[in-house]
């Protein structure tokens, strides 16, 4: 089975941040569902997402869209730890819950948060994916790019959606 996983940004590091509103934030999801697409056309059928705000709930949510039209689509949220939502806003919570009840397969790495459990759970989705797709805003520091130089570390290949941190 063809696996696709994801690595992003969270809102602050988009340049969008936290409004979904606006036209830059919906070319960007365009973009996104045609990246996934592709690769649905190309017989990836598996698709994992961290369930991180921002790029991995976008992911998530595009994937169950094109779930709706392909039931052979499945989603695994791995998600770092039981109380991953323990900070986020109660609009933020709902949609993590909505996606986490629509997945195929919900993946813990860790029942309690810990330094590194973000970490573990990006290199179980590298490790179990075939190809990353990468929602990168040119930074070298941080989360995703860790990711990305682990995944690139592993010899996978990179699907890059480049972001422009300066538009708004």
């Amino acid at each position: 089975m063809k696996v696709v996983c994801i690595t992003g940004h969270r809102p602050k590091n988009l340049p969008w941040g936290y409004n979904r509103t606006g036209e830059n934030y919906k070319k960007y999801l365009d973009t996104l569902s045609a990246h996934v697409l592709f690769f649905v056309q190309a017989g990836f059928v598996r698709f994992i997402s961290g369930m991180a705000q921002g790029a991995d709930m976008d992911f998530a949510e595009t994937v169950l869209l094109l779930k709706q039209k392909n039931s052979k689509i499945f989603l695994e949220c791995a998600l770092p730890c039981l109380n991953q939502t323990k900070m986020w806003s109660k609009s933020e919570t709902d949609r993590y819950n909505s996606i986490i009840t629509k997945a195929d397969k919900v993946t813990y790495i860790s029942e309690s948060y810990s330094a590194n459990c973000m970490m573990m759970r990006n290199k179980y989705m590298v490790d179990m994916s075939d190809v990353v797709i990468a929602v990168w805003n040119g930074e070298m520091r941080g989360g995703t790019w860790n990711t990305i130089e682990y995944a690139r570390g592993k010899m996978k290949p990179i699907d890059l959606i480049l972001v422009n941190k300066h538009i708004k």
